[in-house]
């Protein structure tokens, strides 16, 4: 039952007691009236009327529907008018050029927590619904990934590209995460009781940022390192191929950070001497948080004989002995 108009009951006959009379008509009247005049309060700018192409930052006001060209350079900011009740205005970037065209209002809900609405792509909109003191934002918003760097979203800002990039790749103009996969190459060496860092011998199948390089770390020799370019989460494994001359003794590799030192490990992995029964694979495997500028080292130790590293196992890849370092996310 309506919360604004109340009905009188009618029934057929004198004993109806139901006569029709000025005040009985009037009520109706004043039902049909308020009724109309509900409808006439919601149909302000429930029809968009489309305005002449604007090239300034001239608003657009209730009811509009308004195209912008911001061929001659970027419009904006365009202050919005204020919400009503009722009231719809739309906006269209009516262009091909790269410039911008920005709304603002501290009105704006729906809108991802921004006060700023962006135009940048041919043929983008936003429809806005308003209701006592807030705008609801509606239309195109849709976060494209792409190929080179910068990649948009579509109507907003580049916050949802770029968060989308940061999460996947490490930064918002990536492309793709750094990764590097390098494989011993070389001869065969020999580990005995004494730590053995990478050196030469290392070649890269995957390299994304050019992370294989030389420490440059005071009196580290020359080793092999691998280059963090970007801080985020990482995933690093160290496969090793290799076998063992005696039994009884203890074997690890391990992979350290920003320095050729065991008290550095981030990953480590130990395993009994065997001795003479073929190869064994080891693999120390770590994730966690690396900084830019972070430097990773990787060893072999073995406690009794000789530990001889291969360059790969018996009839995989996986036992290929090999160095994998992987972005896996944000801090």
């Amino acid at each position: 039952m309506s919360t604004h108009y109340v009905p009188q009951p009618w029934a057929n006959g004198s004993a109806g007691n139901t006569p029709v009379t000025a005040e009985t008509l009037e009520h109706i009247e004043e039902g049909i009236e308020g009724a109309h005049d509900r409808v006439d309060a919601l149909a302000v700018g429930v029809v968009l009327v489309p305005t002449p192409v604007r090239t300034s930052t001239v608003p657009p006001s209730a009811g509009q529907l308004v195209t912008y060209d911001a061929s001659a350079g970027n419009i904006g900011p365009i202050p919005l008018p204020n919400a009503g009740p009722g009231v719809i205005i739309g906006m269209v970037k009516g262009d091909s050029s790269p410039n911008t065209i920005t709304f603002q209002s501290p009105q704006l809900q729906g809108n991802g927590g921004s006060p700023t609405i962006t135009l940048r792509t041919t043929g983008e909109n936003r429809t806005l619904y308003g209701a006592a003191g807030a705008w609801y934002v509606n239309g195109l918003r849709s976060p494209v990934v792409g190929t080179t760097p910068g990649t948009f979203a579509a109507g907003d800002d580049s916050r949802f590209a770029n968060n989308l990039t940061t999460a996947l790749y490490g930064g918002p103009n990536r492309t793709e995460a750094p990764t590097v996969e390098i494989w011993y190459t070389s001869t065969p060496f020999n580990v005995g009781a004494y730590d053995i860092y990478a050196q030469g011998g290392w070649t890269a199948v995957v390299d994304t940022d050019d992370m294989l390089g030389s420490s440059a770390a005071p009196g580290a020799g020359g080793f092999t390192v691998i280059n963090i370019p970007v801080s985020g989460r990482y995933e690093f494994v160290y496969n090793v191929a290799c076998t063992t001359s005696v039994a009884y003794g203890m074997a690890n590799c391990r992979i350290t950070r920003n320095g050729a030192d065991a008290g550095k490990s981030i990953a480590t992995d130990f395993r009994p001497t065997v001795g003479n029964i073929g190869l064994m694979s080891m693999c120390a495997v770590g994730t966690g948080v690396l900084n830019q500028g972070d430097q990773l080292y990787w060893a072999n130790y073995c406690s009794l004989g000789v530990q001889t590293i291969a360059t790969w196992g018996p009839g995989t890849p996986l036992d290929r002995t090999r160095l994998t370092v992987r972005y896996v996310g944000p801090l």
